[in-house]
């Protein structure tokens, strides 16, 4: 008996102690956590706003948006994003501007120009923003329909004739309004001008045996591409027809000898003119010059930068 009891002991203290034969490699490993970097916390919402300096415009015209972003809890910086949209809901524009870090109530203005194509159609467009991360990888906020603004069609006149006319490239020319003074209506039939297919708008003007003027009204005060057309086919030389324009007040051609400048008789011939308009209007006025009388076929005004 006391043999086994002996043997007993010390096996009883090694099964006691075997589950703690290498503890340190049966141990899970400490996990580290990781500390938050908040140099990169974008806030939860922003309060953004677009508005264009003008609600109205003729296509060609230059369009500001005044806008604004304004966090409600610390930015890290963001990316403002601008679209223009038909009314179809196709996208006409867009442009993405950085917006630096920010404080929690901070706003911050970021301005964007639009260039109105001469061809926009006239509609109302509508104007929506999203505010995007930094790395544009994220669309923090959208705003759908934040402002509008509408396109005006361009002023278009088929000067003398009583009725409009579409052109070649599918342009509508007004019948003649707008005038004052002693022009004169005219149409003639005369060789076909040899440098356009749009012979039914040069066979229409206006000449005056006095001075004359065309006006009308344009959306807003600023400035406009006013663009004359003639073709010549009563005089058949230099320095046997000159005249006189000006437009709001301001001389733009002197002693304009249209033969020389078309190149010949039976040539269509366009001039255009950046005009700042102070007022919500366009007057042109036809003056004699030294020989025979002014005269205009057509009229275009559009928006400028």
């Amino acid at each position: 008996m006391v043999r086994t009891y002996r043997i007993a002991v010390p096996l009883l203290l090694l099964g006691a102690l075997l589950p703690f034969q290498n503890c340190s490699e049966t141990l899970p490993e400490k996990t580290a956590v990781a500390e938050t970097d908040n140099s990169s916390v974008v806030p939860s919402d922003f309060a953004l706003a677009v508005a264009p300096d003008k609600a109205t415009v003729l296509p060609g015209a230059a369009l500001r948006f005044s806008s604004t972003v304004t966090p409600t809890s610390t930015s890290s910086g963001a990316t403002f994003k601008i679209t223009v949209r038909h009314p179809n809901q196709s996208v006409i524009w867009t442009e993405n501007k950085p917006v630096p870090a920010g404080n929690a109530g901070q706003t911050t203005n970021v301005s964007f120009d639009f260039a109105v194509p001469e061809t926009l159609p006239a509609a109302t467009y509508a104007v929506s923003a999203q505010l995007l991360s930094a790395d544009q990888s994220q669309v923090l906020k959208t705003a759908n329909n934040l402002s509008s603004f509408a396109v005006q069609g361009p002023v278009r006149v088929n000067v003398g004739s009583p009725t409009a006319f579409t052109d070649a490239e599918g342009r509508v020319w007004a019948a003649d309004f707008g005038f004052t003074g002693q022009g004169t209506i005219a149409n003639e039939t005369h060789p076909a001008t040899v440098n356009s297919p749009d012979q039914p708008l040069w066979e229409n003007f206006r000449w005056g045996a006095g001075s004359f003027a065309f006006t009308t009204a344009v959306p807003s005060a600023g400035k406009y591409k006013v663009t004359l057309r003639w073709t010549e086919h009563y005089v058949f030389g230099p320095n046997l027809r000159r005249f006189n324009v000006d437009i709001n007040g301001q001389r733009v051609l002197t002693e304009f000898d249209l033969f020389t400048e078309a190149g010949g008789a039976y040539r269509a011939y366009d001039r255009s003119f950046i005009v700042n308009a102070v007022t919500p209007s366009i007057r042109v006025d036809f003056t004699h010059g030294s020989i025979e009388n002014p005269k205009i076929s057509a009229i275009e005004i559009l928006g400028a930068p």
